[in-house]
């Protein structure tokens, strides 16, 4: 989903994007795309047909609006309504299928702004997991339609990053180094208003500086290899 055709175009051209049966790119607005695929997806729900569920939702949209404190996304992406609408795509009819998920980049300076639309999300979705980047701004969080019924703890999410980047072919995914990333945030899973787990990856002491090493070694590496 992309707002501007020129965004496709510079990607396409300069980076190397290409669709596909599995990749698609719609132009226009997310908010009217969202608020259109709930509408149908309701519209053609029957008994014998039910409506269909999507298994992951991400918006990472930059905001223009610096009178609101946050730089992504923009406000009308996280209200309360627009989030239900998003409820609604993740969530299987039937109570034994897995759920969607939701995965949001929340960017501000502002912890009242940020707790606010923290709140915000947890009072539509149940189970919220946030991590928050060490040495950056950015949180990203995950947001459930429903409580999990096999918890995720921080450690896991890490461990499947590590094996994620292993099998993903280089350059794309490779290099970027998440495994060392996630593992100098700081993670929290919150389950019904309460903490269920939380943990500092790496954020100080000898894993955390390990990892600085590492990832610090693989640049060098990198511009020896250019």
């Amino acid at each position: 989903m992309e707002l501007d055709p020129a965004v496709v175009d510079v990607a396409q051209k300069c980076f190397g994007f290409v669709t596909d049966d599995r990749m698609k790119v719609t132009v226009q607005d997310g908010l009217a795309y969202i608020r259109s695929l709930a509408s149908s997806s309701s519209s053609s729900a029957s008994d014998e047909t039910p409506a269909k569920r999507h298994h992951i939702i991400i918006i990472d949209v930059d905001s223009k609006d610096v009178t609101v404190g946050m730089s992504c996304p923009p406000q009308e992406f996280v209200s309360v309504d627009f989030l239900q609408t998003i409820k609604s795509l993740l969530t299987s009819p039937r109570p034994d299928e897995e759920q969607g998920v939701l995965m949001l980049n929340l960017v501000s300076r502002s912890q009242s702004v940020c707790q606010q639309v923290l709140d915000d999300i947890k009072q539509v979705f149940p189970h919220v997991i946030e991590m928050q980047m060490a040495e950056d701004v950015n949180r990203i969080v995950l947001a459930f339609p429903s409580v999990l019924k096999r918890p995720v703890q921080p450690a896991q999410i890490v461990e499947c990053t590590k094996r994620l980047q292993n099998t993903c072919p280089k350059p794309w995914l490779g290099d970027l180094g998440l495994y060392d990333f996630l593992l100098e945030s700081i993670i929290t899973s919150e389950l019904n208003g309460g903490v269920e787990d939380s943990s500092s990856s790496g954020s100080s002491g000898k894993k955390g500086a390990a990892a600085k090493k590492k990832t610090a070694a693989k640049k060098k590496g990198n511009k020896k290899k250019k």
